[in-house]
């Protein structure tokens, strides 16, 4: 008899990475992968794969703004 399910990869997907947000930076999240047609996870693998793509130049500068937004009380921001 065959084997069932689903077949072995040679590169299995092991690690788990647990988040906290808060609960405006996930609606946040939400609703741009519902407005792009992802999932969360897609949504995240994406971006960090856009980060690792980036001039650390360019990386340095969203980090410093999203800094002094959380310093600030930064809440939540709808893109314009």
């Amino acid at each position: 008899m065959a084997k069932m399910g689903r077949p072995k990869t040679d590169n299995p997907r092991m690690h788990i990475l647990s988040v906290r947000y808060t609960d405006s930076e996930l609606q946040l999240i939400q609703k741009y992968a519902e407005d792009h047609e992802m999932t969360i996870t897609q949504l995240l693998k994406v971006s960090v794969q856009l980060m690792l793509r980036t001039k650390d130049a360019e990386v340095q500068n969203l980090f410093s703004s999203y800094s002094e937004r959380s310093r600030d009380g930064y809440e939540s921001e709808e893109r314009q």
